[in-house]
């Protein structure tokens, strides 16, 4: 068989040259595209372009850069190389490809910090962690037009967030007594708002809801707002029979005329305020509805979405609640992180469970936040797969003996340094409560809790089995740290069996 010059040429530059995928297959060819954008790899990206390509970012007037369409592959990559240059840390990975009506659509994450960002007072972190979706129309294996649109209402919201340091407080925070006085001698309507430091649900409505434009013209129009002090906030629950948190007690005269229970968004609360003598729309779930709805929905296999939410208000809903059951608290703490773990797996259900971190700082709590807040950022970020961003936490906090304070009592900061093999560590952080705990259950005794049903019968059997192993655990690493005694003490009271 005869084979010519020019046929063996050809074929070896069929080979060596990167040829987009045929029209045939469209959503190949945009997976393909979208993978090789992702690695901003402009070698791979060059031959989806022509000269009739056009690239545009209508989003990107919000950061102050031109939205004008690009055209041309060469003015493409240039906008590209231009735009990428500044940006530290660059990751784009998008987790949704699909094509439909003669279009492709890709939803992703991107990620990455800003140098030299300056977005005004109070914000010194340029950090952007966003949603963004990329449409493209398809020629074949060309890509005739790529439009990115970016949601930044997220970054813009951790700004807003930071600018209110300076801004005058919405609420004035006082003491019970000091409030109970100004309530009385009030001659308007007074609003007192109960919200506990450790409460997600009061964080998200603290940059959702309170720094609304809207919401503060109301509550300055003509009302007496008022938060209570933290310290005093046990107190002042007790005497307002408040039993959830956030909580706004609407008094005049000194007498309660309504109150709105719960998490709400800017609509509810604006309507409320129209209308307080009862509370507007669907009325606060209890702790119990709000799970029993949520596995309802999580068991039905119903939309990932609309499951995230339920899961997530039941999450916060028993966090938050004082009178949540021993049981309801078991399952806040065991199960529900392990059902919204598998909903998180899908990126509309990993959506909603993000907002769970609304009005947190992006690189994590600080360390004089409560320890229920710390514990439940830590859960958070477990539960979406964050496993990067919670080591360096964790191996910052611990690496100072402030943080080895604060997350004494957190058996995930003791079981993180225990994988580690950082036995010594680990002891010197262990906080008695945490082999209370597994005492308590190797004892058969439900969560070292007087209620016979505080969780079910086949998970105490399991955790009881644990218990045994868990006790060594600690044993071990109290040793390590030189703390003899209790070591001891533990090791026989696990030899006992109680």
């Amino acid at each position: 068989m005869r084979v010519s010059v020019s046929s063996l040429l050809a074929a070896l530059l069929a080979v060596s040259t990167p040829t987009p995928l045929t029209a045939q297959d469209p959503l190949a060819v945009a997976r393909s595209y979208l993978e090789a954008y992702g690695e901003f790899d402009l070698e791979r990206l060059r031959p989806f372009w022509s000269e009739a390509s056009v690239f545009a970012d209508p989003t990107a007037a919000e950061l102050g850069h031109s939205p004008a369409p690009t055209r041309g592959a060469a003015a493409i990559e240039a906008t590209l190389r231009a735009a990428i240059a500044p940006l530290l840390d660059l990751e784009l990975v998008y987790d949704e490809c699909f094509h439909a009506g003669g279009q492709a659509v890709g939803i992703g994450r991107l990620r990455y910090r800003l140098a030299g960002a300056d977005f005004g007072p109070g914000y010194d972190d340029p950090t952007f962690d966003v949603r963004v979706v990329s449409v493209l129309r398809l020629a074949g294996g060309t890509v005739l037009e790529h439009t990115d649109y970016t949601d930044l209402s997220g970054f813009w919201g951790r700004v807003a967030a930071a600018r209110r340091a300076d801004a005058p407080p919405v609420f004035r925070t006082v003491g019970l007594a000091e409030a109970q006085e100004l309530v009385r001698a009030a001659t308007r309507p007074a609003l007192v708002l109960f919200a506990a430091p450790g409460c997600l649900a009061c964080r998200r409505m603290e940059v959702e809801v309170w720094s609304d434009p809207r919401v503060v013209a109301a509550l300055a129009a003509g009302s007496l707002a008022l938060r209570l002090d933290p310290r005093e906030l046990e107190a002042a629950a007790e005497a307002y029979d408040v039993r959830a948190y956030p909580t706004l007690v609407w008094l005049e005269g000194g007498l309660e005329r309504a109150r709105l229970a719960g998490a709400r968004d800017v609509r509810a609360v604006l309507a409320w305020f129209a209308s307080p003598v009862a509370e507007t729309g669907e009325p606060p779930r209890s702790a119990q509805a709000a799970y029993d709805q949520a596995l309802e929905l999580f068991t039905g296999a119903s939309d990932p979405a609309r499951t995230a939410r339920a899961l997530a208000e039941a999450w916060t809903c028993i966090g938050a609640s004082a009178e949540a059951t021993p049981l309801l608290r078991w399952l806040r703490r065991e199960r529900l992180p392990t059902l919204m773990a598998e909903v998180a797996r899908d990126p509309r259900g990993r959506r909603e469970l993000e907002a769970l971190l609304v009005g947190l700082p992006a690189a994590g709590p600080g360390l004089d936040e409560p320890a229920e807040l710390l514990g439940d950022w830590l859960t958070v970020l477990q539960v979406l797969g964050e496993h990067a961003r919670r080591d360096a936490w964790l191996a910052a906090a611990l690496a100072s003996a402030r943080g080895r304070s604060a997350l004494g009592g957190e058996p995930q900061a003791f079981a993180w340094l225990v994988a580690r093999e950082r036995w010594a560590e680990a002891g010197a952080l262990a906080d008695a409560q945490l082999w209370n705990h597994w005492l308590a259950r190797h004892a058969g005794l439900p969560v070292g809790e007087p209620v016979a049903d505080a969780i079910p019968a086949p998970a105490l059997v399991h955790e009881r089995a644990r218990a045994a192993d868990e006790l060594a655990t600690f044993v071990r690493a109290l040793h390590a740290a030189g703390r003899t005694a209790e070591a001891e003490a533990l090791a026989a009271r696990l030899a006992a069996g109680r």
